[in-house]
């Protein structure tokens, strides 16, 4: 889903080919970002459903990408919590240790 509307955005913002040449604006560093985001989107999509592997490879490889979900998602949510000064750190005493 998210290559399909990379790709698409990425139409919408280049100009028609037609107007290269002919005062055709686009948003340039809008697509050069988009188009790494489809770049790197593409490579985990190959990299998780298109490359052959034995399984337990394949279960690693799925494994290591939760958990770099899972620890960009504490990283955040303590973030938040140091932000707003909800509860204190040392209630945390294990994550503040793997994320520093």
């Amino acid at each position: 889903m998210k290559l399909c509307n990379c790709a698409n955005s990425i139409g919408h913002l280049c100009p028609n080919p037609d107007q290269i040449g002919n005062d055709a604006h686009g948003d340039y560093s809008s697509v050069s970002s988009l188009t790494r985001d489809l770049i790197e989107c593409y490579l985990k999509f190959y990299y998780l459903c298109v490359d052959v592997c034995p399984k337990d490879e394949w279960d690693a490889r799925w494994n290591l990408m939760n958990l770099h979900d899972h620890m960009s998602r504490i990283k955040i949510l303590i973030g938040v919590r140091v932000k707003l000064n909800l509860f204190p750190r040392k209630q945390f005493p294990v994550l503040t240790l793997v994320i520093s």
